[in-house]
């Protein structure tokens, strides 16, 4: 890793929004970083999970829009308890807004958000009840 790599992917995104706002940043500079940083890691950890047909379709069901592939994001979640223990898939398809506030006193969730996420399961469970897909495993 370069040192200007391990700079950009070190930003804070306000730091981030400052220096693209400023033109001290390209986006496209700082988008590549991060790109390379994940193709780094990757194949250590495991993080970058694309969803299945079913649930690509569903999330364009319940928002509106084709699903963005992201490394998992953090957060603590008894997923391994499905996954490991009892041998069953598991998934995630997030749908808060940006700005929810996770765990601070003013957390908050967009009535839109909340809708279109009640929407994405209810057709998750109906495209998984059609394609039979029910127990396949996720592309790494």
């Amino acid at each position: 890793m370069s040192d200007g790599e391990e700079t950009l992917t070190g930003l804070t995104i306000s730091e981030a929004a400052r220096r693209i706002r400023n033109g001290d940043l390209s986006p496209v500079d700082l988008t590549m970083a991060v790109l390379e940083c994940i193709g780094r890691t990757e194949p250590l950890i495991h993080a970058y999970v694309s969803l299945c047909g079913p649930a690509r379709r569903a999330v364009k069901t319940g928002f509106g829009v084709s699903p963005v592939d992201v490394p998992l994001l953090g957060g603590s979640l008894p997923g391994a308890v499905f996954t490991q223990t009892l041998g069953l898939p598991s998934f995630l398809v997030p749908h808060a807004n940006a700005d929810e506030r996770n765990h601070a006193p003013n957390e908050n969730i967009s009535l839109d958000r909340f809708f279109a996420g009640i929407r994405t399961a209810a057709a998750l469970f109906a495209y998984l009840a059609e394609s039979d897909q029910t127990r396949a495993e996720p592309t790494i």
